[in-house]
């Protein structure tokens, strides 16, 4: 109990007020309330009314108290928060002086460390986006997946100038002749020589021949091999992976030295066919490069 006879007074208050009975301005039936922001939670589950001096005041129990006027919290006049208390909803309850003036010290309490954080709102948000991201690096372990590949640069062919060949004058009944083959050596310079040595030849092929170039002349190309002399086709196209780019084809004969060294080819000129050639002057064009893998 509240203590005092003046309880037994405000509770026999409260039970003819349930009996429809009109106490000042305020209708039994449903009573209008108005109370500050904060003053009071928004349920109101157990509610005592009492006669104090002519006013009404409200006492709530411990979990529910949240006034700041002393035991127990009056109603203040002319205030913003409006309940609703209806008859059927109230109930002849009381608490000790003790457990609500605990209770509101401990609102208090709260309250004032609401006031401290408002006041430090920056240094509020940095310190949860902190805990946040503490939270979650101790509440999972994420795991890292590196991958890559580790490539050897291409060597500088030919210093990296134009590989020109001239032919000279061909004879059309005589295409194939041995005498018109041409062998080229070019210097190559590779910054890394360790495996083998590839060179990928990129270009226009004529017909199903893997190592011959097309030219503008039809059924007239240019024959490719590594090496002097005609024993070893140098194939066109991309050949193998060395895991992100084309390499081409390995050197099998025709490279000498390592990381400063020589390619020798050999080019032949190539008729496809029995059909007579056209004459005039032919071109054909190719990229050429070389790396170790």
């Amino acid at each position: 109990m509240i203590g005092g006879d003046d309880t037994i007074a405000d509770v026999t208050a409260v039970k003819k007020l349930a009996d429809g009975t009109v106490i000042k301005d305020m209708d039994a039936r449903e009573t209008v309330i108005s109370q500050p922001p904060g003053a009071y939670p928004p349920v109101l589950r157990s509610i005592l009314l009492l006669k104090n001096h002519g006013t009404v005041t409200v006492a709530v129990p411990p979990e529910l108290a949240y006034g700041d006027e002393g035991y127990p919290p009056k109603v203040p006049s002319g205030a913003t928060m409006v309940y609703t208390l209806r008859v059927e909803d109230v109930k002849a309850e009381s608490v000790s002086p003790d457990e609500y003036k605990n209770a509101v010290a401990s609102k208090k309490q709260e309250e004032r460390k609401i006031m401290i954080l408002k006041r430090s709102r920056p240094a509020r948000l940095m310190t949860v986006g902190l805990l946040l991201v503490s939270a979650q690096a101790l509440a999972m372990e994420v795991p890292i997946k590196i991958t890559g590949t580790i490539q050897i640069p291409p060597c500088l062919v030919n210093e990296g100038r134009r590989i020109e060949v001239d032919f000279g004058d061909v004879s059309v009944i005589d295409v194939a002749n041995k005498r018109n083959q041409q062998k080229v050596s070019i210097p190559v310079n590779c910054a890394y020589a360790q495996g083998h040595a590839y060179v990928k030849v990129t270009g226009t092929q004529l017909g199903s021949n893997t190592n011959v170039l097309a030219t503008n002349v039809k059924n007239f190309g240019i024959a490719l091999y590594q090496g002097e002399g005609v024993s070893t086709e140098m194939l066109l196209g991309n050949g193998q992976n060395n895991g992100k780019d084309s390499i081409g084809y390995r050197i099998t004969t025709g490279f000498t030295g390592s990381n400063s060294g020589t390619f020798t080819f050999t080019v032949v000129p190539y008729k496809q066919g029995n059909d007579e050639l056209t004459t005039g002057g032919f071109t054909a064009s190719a990229n050429m490069n070389i790396s170790y893998f």
